[in-house]
């Protein structure tokens, strides 16, 4: 396992899009009250200068799998049918993680006991988009590092609690990255503090391979 890359402050653009298709709306400039259209963007706006955008990465060997299990060379297990899938023409795994801070689950806590539901919402959308852009930015270097050995990352990533690949896997992601160190503890029940953090699994193709 080489070491852990951190990235102790990343910016990305904010997903405009995706924020919009999460409230509900099918594009940003979608025929609608131009006064909540206002609400809204000045909302993300100040989500978006709320969040402490961190991450982490790194990459270890698969040692042996079988049709339900993935082997790292760490010596820990992964055990899921639907992961080993997405990983059966990867020779490494790919582990990601990306946090938004505390600041802004604190404002969303504050809207919500104020009852100012729809800034809550929208800084809830907001925070939950700019962080998996955060992953998608972190895979994105990822990619350009591992380009030179003539190798290429999955298309997509998978999250421990999806499919069969069980929730409490999180603390093995956890662990393995070290996730401390950008702030980031784990409940007794596998949930991630501050609650706008999220960790993934990519994994690593050589050329060759893929074209067998």
């Amino acid at each position: 396992m080489e070491a852990v890359h951190y990235f102790r402050s990343i910016h990305v653009e904010t997903p405009w899009t995706a924020i919009y298709h999460r409230l509900g709306y099918r594009e940003r400039f979608a025929q609608r009250d131009e006064r909540m259209a206002a609400i809204v963007d000045a909302t993300v706006n100040h989500g978006s200068d709320l969040l402490s955008l961190q991450g982490a990465a790194c990459r270890i060997p698969i040692n042996k799998r079988d049709d339900h299990r993935i082997c790292l060379a760490t010596g820990d297990c992964l055990i899921s049918d639907k992961l080993v899938r997405f990983l059966r023409d990867s020779d490494e795994v790919v582990l990601c993680a990306a946090t938004g801070g505390s600041a802004i689950i604190d404002e969303i806590k504050h809207e919500t006991d104020a009852d100012n539901l729809t800034r809550a919402v929208v800084l809830d959308a907001a925070a939950s988009e700019i962080v998996d852009a955060v992953l998608d930015w972190i895979v994105g270097y990822m990619t350009r590092t591992i380009r030179h050995e003539n190798k290429m990352m999955t298309k997509g990533r998978f999250s421990a609690g999806y499919g069969d690949f069980a929730l409490p896997y999180q603390e093995t992601l956890h662990r393995l990255m070290g996730l401390d160190n950008i702030g980031i503890s784990i409940t007794d029940n596998y949930i991630l503090i501050p609650e706008k953090s999220v960790t993934a699994v990519a994994g690593i193709i050589t050329a060759e391979r893929k074209r067998q």
